[in-house]
């Protein structure tokens, strides 16, 4: 068990907790005290709502001899709300009174402020109503915080297992012996790729790209079928592609100097301009860390009969040799060593050789635990 007073996570979680417990607890209070109340509050304070209302509505209009007509109108208004109030009502003769100050031929200033201070107590009386409301409100987002601390304290559950994942591994191991062959390869297929992207035709370029496509670990986008067709079937597919990229900026005028159909191209290769901007020797490369024996098995499988056809003899020997890796006995300790690497810092390092990864995850999954509880115990309003 973590020590609460050492544990930011716990310590915020008993706040929390703390926090929904006195909302709950106003709540409750407020809820007896309307329990024990004698007769309907709601009513109440509906009553007492309408009749301020009206007061406000008329205090400076119906006041002496200014306007008549808004004092009769408040007379009539004042009249049935009384003659709609109900006889068993709370406070009645708090009304009663109010009814009879304010029945009067000559109103002033100070009828209406002492009908508001004989209504005073009905106010006093129905506020804890208003109190309820603003307990369950409080409850709602003392709920909200707690839901969106659960969310927080499970993402730094899993970035805590994420780090503990390297716990284990050899930081010592020697993954030059990885990254050498690696690096160089990467290195020579890019340069090749570039190469071949702007010395062969279209034509050739997307033949290539279509044929890819039945590699499916080498992740490289398949050309647009218009696009495909028409470098197949018009001259201008023997041109690279960069070429065909330039030519569809070109306005028709000028385009109709390089091709017979300015608006075929364009129509073919324009929509595309992003498709051909992003194709680049990404997923041709194996990337550093590099993945797991088997799949760097498979992948560079398929590699090789990709490669083959866009890159020289000295690239090809560079990925048999990363091939060659994946099966000898040291690569996954290697491996391990080389994802670490990537993915600890030298402050995630000392916290995991300290042991304050796994504290701070076990802290977080009991203060999970906690307010999971809390939830659960407290009422929804």
């Amino acid at each position: 068990m973590v020590d609460p007073g050492r544990s930011p996570q716990l310590a915020r979680a008993a706040g929390l907790i703390a926090s929904l417990d006195r909302a709950v607890a106003d709540h409750e209070a407020a809820q007896e005290r309307i329990r024990a109340a004698d007769g309907d509050l709601q009513a109440l304070a509906a009553a007492h709502q309408e009749v301020t209302a009206l007061l406000d509505q008329y205090d400076e209009t119906a006041v002496g001899d200014a306007d008549f007509e808004s004092y009769l109108t408040f007379q009539d208004e004042l009249a049935t709300f009384f003659e709609d109030l109900d006889d068993d009502l709370p406070e009645r003769e708090a009304f009663e009174s109010v009814d009879e100050r304010l029945h009067q031929r000559r109103l002033t200033e100070s009828d209406f402020e002492a009908a508001r201070e004989t209504l005073a107590g009905v106010a006093d009386r129905v506020a804890v109503l208003d109190e309820r409301r603003d307990a369950a409100e409080r409850i709602r987002r003392r709920r909200f915080a707690i839901e969106r601390a659960i969310e927080d304290l499970r993402e730094r559950v899993e970035a805590c297992a994420a780090l503990e994942a390297h716990a284990d591994a050899d930081l010592s191991a020697d993954v030059a012996r990885l990254a050498r062959p690696i690096t160089d390869y990467d290195r020579r297929i890019e340069a090749d790729f570039a190469t071949f992207r702007r010395t062969a035709s279209a034509r050739e370029f997307l033949d290539w790209l279509d044929d890819c496509r039945w590699y499916p670990l080498v992740d490289l986008d398949p050309p647009p079928a218009d696009l495909q067709r028409y470098v197949d079937r018009t001259p201008v597919g023997t041109e690279p592609l960069g070429t065909l990229r330039e030519y569809a900026d070109y306005s028709h005028s000028k385009l109709d100097h390089y091709v017979d159909d300015p608006g075929a191209l364009k129509r073919a290769v324009g929509p595309h301009t992003g498709y051909l901007r992003r194709l680049d020797a990404g997923p041709l490369t194996v990337g550093w860390p590099p993945p797991e024996a088997d799949d760097l098995r498979y992948r560079t499988r398929e590699l090789l009969a990709v490669v083959d056809r866009i890159a020289d003899d000295a690239t090809v020997a560079a990925l048999q040799r990363v091939r060659a890796l994946a099966f000898s006995d040291d690569y996954s300790r290697r491996r391990e060593a080389a994802v670490a690497r990537v993915a600890l810092d030298p402050t995630d390092r000392r916290r995991l050789q300290w042991g304050l990864v796994q504290r701070e995850r076990v802290a977080a999954e009991q203060a999970i635990d906690r307010l999971q509880s809390a939830l659960s115990d407290a009422p929804a309003p």
